[in-house]
């Protein structure tokens, strides 16, 4: 389980420090993984706290059309030119960029991988197109 979840809160409010006399504060980027995954020993003494965190500002997702904001559209874009080989984005590619944003070590083999390929790549080509990223990413800020 990750810590987070178990905290009932995003993995950016968890302070974790490990050792009896605190000696040692988890990194903030292994917040999201489990706890097996942080390799705990049985009866090691973990401290686990809610830190404070930044408001986040809130931005306009879509525009009164419905239309992804012009602004997201140029994130999302450069995401996939970034990850992406010749305007193609591989199940391998999704998964490093997966990992880009979670550090969670996402592998081509992950479920979010598949079930995101499965459904934006219809015809099984093997890699999803700057369109197919961009559907991706527009059907979710419409059921956000």
């Amino acid at each position: 389980m990750e810590i987070g979840k178990a905290f009932k809160c995003n993995w950016e409010e968890v302070k974790i420090v490990r050792g009896v006399n605190e000696s040692q504060t988890i990194p903030d980027g292994d917040n999201g993984r489990s706890i097996g995954d942080l390799r705990f020993k049985n009866g090691e003494t973990v401290n686990c706290d809610r830190k404070p965190t930044k408001p986040i500002n809130k931005a306009q997702l879509l525009t009164e059309h419905n239309q992804l904001a012009p602004q997201l559209v140029k994130i999302f874009k450069s995401w996939f030119q970034k990850f992406s080989q010749d305007g193609k984005m591989t199940a391998k590619d999704l998964a490093n960029f997966i990992h880009s944003c979670t550090s969670d070590g996402c592998q081509a083999s992950d479920n979010r991988v598949v079930n995101l390929m499965n459904q934006y790549d219809p015809t099984s080509r093997g890699y999803l197109t700057e369109k197919q990223f961009l559907d991706f990413y527009h059907e979710s800020c419409m059921h956000s």
